[in-house]
């Protein structure tokens, strides 16, 4: 082959060489700038995951206070119902032993004896109908007041179980991003990498391709 054609054809094939490494680095870059999206989406949707975990853990809180407020109400609402069936009790225990009293008078039965006996009687129905009414009011308050805790220990612990996930994915989706970032700085190394080879071999070429038509 003559000299001209294998300089030329060495001419062509640095041009090549080039043109290779070129595209392979442009390619490189492009699937780089991909990762680097890709890690940004990650981050992106694990933090708005995150943060809707963080809105029901609130949410759970919020939630249990409110009803724990109900039923604190509920017991209080309780203990004053009991309170006033006990002030009621007491009021009509003191009318009907008025009015006991008062037929006693009328009759002309002196306060001693059977009189003192139905009174005393009275007084002790009156005694357990009021225990009764203050222990069921306590019986009341007391469930709901457990209720009440119930609802702030279980508001309580799915809140912070929600908030354990939202740190969970928060931390998978920097793991995510990061790997695809390192993929994509290594990408951009191999496109580097190739350019420079482009290059390498043209000058390999040029270098073989001047010793030919220097020896020819």
């Amino acid at each position: 082959m003559p000299t001209y054609l294998l300089v030329a054809a060495a001419g062509v094939s640095m041009m090549s060489s080039i043109q290779q490494g070129n595209t392979a680095n442009r390619i490189a870059k492009r699937n780089a700038q991909m990762m680097d999206r890709d890690a940004n989406v990650q981050e992106q949707e694990a933090d708005y995951n995150a943060t809707l975990e963080e809105i029901k853990a609130k949410n759970a809180t919020t939630i249990a206070n409110l009803n724990a407020q109900s039923y604190e109400m509920e017991a209080k609402a309780a203990e004053r119902a009991a309170d006033f069936e006990k002030r009621k009790i007491e009021f009509e225990t003191r009318r009907t032993k008025g009015l006991q009293r008062a037929r006693f008078a009328r009759a002309g039965v002196a306060a001693a004896g059977t009189p003192l006996i139905i009174e005393s009687d009275t007084d002790f129905i009156a005694s357990i109908n009021a225990a009764n009414a203050v222990a069921i009011g306590a019986t009341n308050a007391a469930t709901a007041r457990n209720r009440r805790n119930l609802e702030r220990y279980y508001g309580d612990v799915q809140s912070k179980q929600l908030m354990a996930s939202a740190s969970e994915i928060r931390r998978r989706g920097k793991i995510g991003a990061t790997r695809a970032r390192s993929q994509g700085q290594v990408l951009r190394i191999q496109g580097k990498q190739a350019k420079q080879a482009g290059y390498t071999d043209a000058i390999g070429t040029g270098l073989s391709a001047g010793y030919i038509y220097k020896t020819s």
